[in-house]
């Protein structure tokens, strides 16, 4: 893996970073959400450090990726901007981000998306929208790779 400091940003209490921690114990790994949510993680990886705080202000570290896995979609996209403007802050120069969605385009989730609407205010994005949301705030598209059947990893790095 080309990362020495990974992010993952809304991470909840940190299913998917324990699992990177395990596969990679080299790698330092940071969970960030509100701090609520991360006292709440049973991380056993010595190479975790939790970190309280809220992704609409400043990320108080550098790191060199950030995954936001099923953030985004809660957001409308003045809301999403912001938090993408924090994470291309938190970036080393070249670091990259890594969003984990699902695009409203390759997969049929209109009934989902209704759903994100009613409940959050946001909506299913599909990957143009993405691609327009990210140029925005000064990210360019590097990779889209299908997860699964259901989820698909945008790779974009600093403009």
């Amino acid at each position: 893996m080309e990362f020495d400091v990974i992010a993952d940003v809304g991470g909840g209490t940190g299913v998917l970073i324990n699992y990177i921690a395990k596969k990679y114990p080299q790698k330092q790994c940071l969970l960030f959400d509100r701090k609520e949510v991360v006292e709440l993680s049973n991380i056993q990886q010595k190479n975790v450090k939790n970190i309280g705080g809220n992704f609409f202000n400043h990320l108080p570290f550098q790191t060199d990726a950030i995954i936001l896995a099923r953030v985004l979609h809660d957001w409308n996209d003045i809301k999403a901007k912001d938090i993408l403007k924090n994470c291309h802050h938190a970036l080393n120069s070249k670091g990259k981000l890594l969003i984990v969605e699902i695009m409203q385009d390759e997969i049929e989730a209109n009934l989902l998306s209704l759903n994100m609407m009613l409940m959050t205010k946001s909506y299913e994005r599909t990957f143009k929208q993405y691609e327009k949301l990210l140029d925005k705030v000064n990210f360019k598209i590097i990779s889209k790779i299908k997860l699964n059947n259901l989820q698909t990893i945008i790779t974009a790095i600093k403009k």
